[in-house]
Parts: structure tokens; sequence; C-alpha cells
């Protein structure tokens, strides 16, 4: 607990104008345990901090002397620590001590609550923490996040009734409820249309993508599944060419995955890799498309709804190892019309209805590098699917040195207070590992290189360097001295730049 806990309870003793013996009265402690308090020779239990707090009209992190910045600091520090922890108990002995330092951050009682649905004999406990929180919580988000985890770990169905009668609502208050509630009420046909169109689209994918799923290992009725599923959308688009990305394509593509993988767990190869080879096909056709294309569903019943596409750049958190850039992602914008697509006639997903994603990470890493699914698992050494899966990689992958280069240029475009002061960004590139971004900034630089060290992430064998503003630039020498410590063979590493006429080109490392 920080050492200012003492100094702050008295100097709010002392505004009250209150000696010892009456504050222990208050708070109906011992006047001993007030003094030893003060002069930090003990600290109260955890739940004594919020009593405290609330009788002086504090936050508990005012209490403690905790300030924004400090408190961010050690919010970070934890998340660091959580990283590199993969045993369960491990982790939530430490967010149990998190907690004591933070009692009011519901985020980190929601995890918790989610650590302890891997521990069965934490139920008695969760079923505390989850009491309090339906008291004390209103932020909606961990609210949520809590009862659900509950729900998923109660095994006493009478109590998981019980809880649900007390704590659902009759109203479904999601925003695009809330929406189709607005404009239904405030008698706004145009928007009131697309909402519902929303609505019934959401419906509609959720069910055929549930009902594609193995229900108790039925390969065959979930093979025949994808197949009614594929040739339904098809009929409501009117896209009879499995290859031609339109507004359906997150459902196709993980649909046609399913598909590949019942074929190949019933060993129907010939089948599973004509609809892999379909499913890349689409991937790759989806990852050429230009910045503000338009798609549609290619149906009435959805011509409220349509697409442009954005290519933008997102970071995969590895869940113990920190912050890489792992993969190219594309975010497949779905923004709202209120009427057709129009020049400025569109609503962006800050609106809350249309917005979904297709992730290049997911589809060749998660499905197709590590073919986790059963079916993929037993072709994972056929020449076939090498091919296709080097294929996904090939315009996904973060090792594609166009997705290299477009990662650091949306990068040297950021203007959040981070980067504010700084002069470049540069990426080091560990083959099937990532790309490590670093900052111009000394404790950056020091830190990440500390954790390539740790992680065994040595050799790098691709660099880039972007000054802000926009621009390749040569690697900076402290960058190139990092480098040669963390490995001689680093010397080897190609640096990526890009010629006036766009083309990509590669130099070797700069040899001192």
């Amino acid at each position: 607990m920080n050492l200012a806990f003492g100094k702050n309870l008295k100097a709010l003793r002392h505004q009250k104008d209150m000696t010892q013996d009456e504050l222990a009265h208050k708070l109906s402690l011992s006047v001993q345990a007030i003094s030893r308090y003060e002069t930090g020779t003990a600290y109260p239990d955890i739940e004594m901090l919020p009593v405290i707090a609330g009788f002086f009209g504090v936050t508990v992190d005012a209490l403690l002397g905790v300030s924004g910045k400090a408190r961010e600091q050690r919010m970070d520090e934890y998340t660091e620590k959580l990283r590199t922890i993969t045993d369960r108990r491990e982790r939530l002995a430490l967010l149990r001590k998190q907690h004591a330092e933070f009692p009011e951050d519901w985020g980190v009682v929601s995890s918790m609550v989610y650590e302890m649905t891997f521990i069965p004999e934490c139920l008695a406990e969760m079923r505390e923490i989850v009491d309090d929180a339906m008291k004390s919580c209103s932020e909606t988000i961990w609210r949520e996040n809590i009862i659900f985890s509950y729900l998923k770990s109660e095994s006493d169905e009478n109590m998981a009734n019980t809880f649900m009668d007390k704590h659902a609502s009759r109203y479904d208050m999601r925003k695009i409820q809330l929406l189709n509630h607005r404009y239904a009420v405030r008698n706004d046909p145009e928007k009131l249309a697309a909402v519902r169109q929303k609505l019934y689209l959401e419906e509609l994918e959720h069910s055929l993508f549930r009902i594609t799923e193995r229900i108790d290992g039925d390969t065959p009725a979930s093979r025949e599944n994808c197949r009614h599923v594929l040739a339904f959308t098809e009929h409501l688009s009117g896209n009879a060419d499995p290859t031609k990305p339109d507004m359906w394509i997150t459902l196709r593509l993980m649909v046609m995955l399913r598909l590949a993988n019942n074929c190949f767990t019933l060993d129907y190869e010939d089948e599973g890799f004509a609809v892999l080879q379909d499913a890349v096909t689409l991937f790759e056709n989806f990852f050429a498309l230009p910045d503000g294309s338009v798609l549609t569903y290619g149906s009435p019943l959805f011509d409220r709804l349509s697409a442009v596409t954005k290519k933008e750049v997102f970071y995969g958190i590895t869940e113990f190892t920190g912050m890489i850039a792992e993969s190219m992602m594309v975010n497949l914008v779905y923004q709202t019309p209120i009427s057709h697509v129009t020049e400025g006639n569109l609503f962006g997903d800050m609106e809350g209805f249309t917005r979904t994603m297709v992730f290049s990470d997911h589809t060749y890493k998660h499905v197709l590098k590590n073919a986790g699914w059963d079916g993929l698992a037993k072709v994972k050494d056929d020449p076939r699917y090498i091919a296709l899966r080097e294929r996904a990689k090939a315009v996904s992958s973060i090792e594609n040195p166009e997705n290299l280069l477009f990662m650091l240029e949306s990068q040297s475009q950021r203007s959040d207070a981070y980067i504010q002061n700084m002069k470049w960004v540069c990426a080091l590139l560990v083959r099937d590992v990532g790309a490590y971004v670093i900052f111009d900034d000394a404790d950056d630089i020091e830190e990440k290189f500390t954790r390539m060290r740790r992680e065994g992430n040595t050799i790098v064998y691709r660099t880039a360097t972007a000054k802000f503003g926009g621009g390749f630039i040569p690697l900076p020498d402290n960058i190139r001295r990092n480098l040669l410590e963390l490995n001689p063979d680093n010397a080897d590493a190609e640096v990526v730049m890009r010629k006036q006429d766009g083309e990509i080109v590669y130099s070797d490392f700069p040899k001192n």
C-alpha cells in the first residue's frame, strides 16, 4: 500500500478537526489502530479502505495518495506482469494483489472473476465478489463481463436462475436497439429502416453461422449445413462466384473454412481442397480491393446496408509477451447510409450499428497456420495445404514487405499525445514472430531490446524506419548499434526502403 496513506489520513482527520479517538469511534476502530495507520506501522484491511474514503468524501485512490499518472504507471506494471504469467492461479494471485491496491477498479474485478472461471474451487469466493459487484458496480461493460463470467461458472441451476431473475433487464440496451427505439418513437422512417435491416441481418447471420457448428461431433450434418448456408447466401446475394467479395464475406469465409475442415475430417480430400482453394482465393481477392470499394449484400432485404472498404493496421497483443505487430489486418468498415450510397451520405460506425472486420490474423495464423481444427490437422503436411497456407500468408502477414511498409506508414501518421515529440518509428521483423515496433524514445528502445532478449527473438532479418509526417529514412545509428549487440548475425538484416517510383527495394544492413 502506498506509504502516503498515513499522511493523508492524518491530514483528512485534521481537516475535520477530529482527534484520533473521535475518528476511531466514528469508524468503529480502536484509537491504537488509527495511530498505527497514521504512523505507517500498520494498514487497514482492504474492506476498510472504501469505508474510510467514504467517511471523508474522497476516493480510495486519493486516500492512498495515488496520482493519476502514478496510478496509470502502476496499472501498466501489473499489465506487463500479467502478460508473462501463464498459470491461472498465479495470474489470479497477482490480480488479487492489484485489486488490493486498486479496490475501485472494476476492470480488475472483472479479470479476477474471469480467471476464477478456470478454477472451480473459487466458486464460493466468486459468488461473494459478484454479489458485491452487482451492488456497487455501475460501469456497464464491466458489470456485463462479470455477469457472463459468473453464469459460465455457476453450477447450481437454481442459484443461476435466481441471479438472472434479479439482474436481467426487460430491455435490450445495445446501442442498435436504442437507435431502433429512438427512430421508432420519433417517427423517422428512413433511419428506422436502416437500423431494422441491420437488426434482421444480425439475427440472420448469427443463426446461419450457428447451424454450421458440429453438435456432439456430428460432422456429416455440419458438412451438409455448411453447404446449405453457402447456397442460401448465394441465393440472397445473387453472387454465384464464391471467390468474389461482397458483404457476406465474413460469414462465407468462416463457413467455407468449416466446410473444408469437415471434408478433411471425413476424408473427402479433393472436395476439401477445392473448398479451401476458393476460401483462400476469396481471402486474396478481398485484400486486393482498393480503398473505397463499395460492397453490398445484393438483396433488397438489406439495400440500406452497403459498405466501403478501408485498409487499416491493427496490433495483435500476444497474451503473455506484450505488444508486437503480428500480422496485417484489413478492416472492412461497414458504413450504413441512410439511403443508397452517395457522396457524403454515410453513417460512420460511431453510430453504433454497422461495423465488422475480416481479420487476416484469424484466417491465416489461427486457422491455417496453426491447423488447430481436426480436419486441417490431418492434411497440414500435404503440399497442397502448405501452398494454400503460404498464399494466405503472402497477402496478410507482416512479413510481406508491402504490409510492413504500410504498417509503418500508418504509424508515422499518428498524432496522439504519446508520439507528439517523436521523430521516427522503426520495425524490427523476426521471422514467424512479428515486428517489434520501436519509437525514438530511449526508454522504449531499451524496453524493446530487453524484451527481445528475454523472449529469445534476437535474429532480425528485416528492418524499416519511417519518419513522422511520412517517408522512409535510413536505420538510426542507435538502433543499428543495438541490433549488432543483440546478435552479430543481424549484420545481414535487410533494410527496407521505398524508391520515388514506389518500388520496394532492399539494401544490405549498413556495416560499420
